[in-house]
């Protein structure tokens, strides 16, 4: 069973984003760290992020799985219409190819576990959220 918190215990705060602080994650028993907050991705550079430092942090205590919140994705939920005239995207081969260019900085994570695709949906929200997800 994966055990992790909402929002990664003290890893919002900079001065918690260190090796103990991931450690003492793990020996507690969270095996996932969910990154969101500062700790979440927008496209501002892979290598200088605080998102892949969080994931060498994970990786270099032991927790394999790592829920990564990239904020360019959740935006795309926010849309009432994703697709079609007058929308941002023209098809769903150019919403896919979106998603996947957000994602090439962080794909090859080993422990990248997942995305967050929505905080809280509701039902305007489901179209978008299922044609992310699949784009995911």
């Amino acid at each position: 069973m994966d055990f992790y918190s909402y929002s990664s215990p003290g890893a919002k705060a900079d001065e918690l984003r260190n090796e103990q602080a991931f450690r003492d994650y793990a020996e507690c028993g969270f095996n996932a760290i969910f990154l969101t907050a500062k700790n979440g991705y927008n496209g501002e550079g892979w290598e200088g992020s605080n998102s892949k430092k969080c994931f060498e942090l994970a990786n270099t205590v032991g927790i394999e799985k790592v829920i990564l919140d990239d904020y360019r994705i959740i935006d795309l939920v926010r849309n009432v219409e994703l697709i079609g005239a007058d929308c941002k995207f023209s098809s769903l081969e150019e919403l896919e190819e979106f998603v996947k260019n957000c994602m090439s900085d962080y794909a090859h994570e080993k422990s990248l576990f997942g995305l967050r695709i929505c905080d809280e949906p509701n039902l305007p929200q489901l179209k978008q959220c299922g044609l992310v997800y699949r784009a995911v």
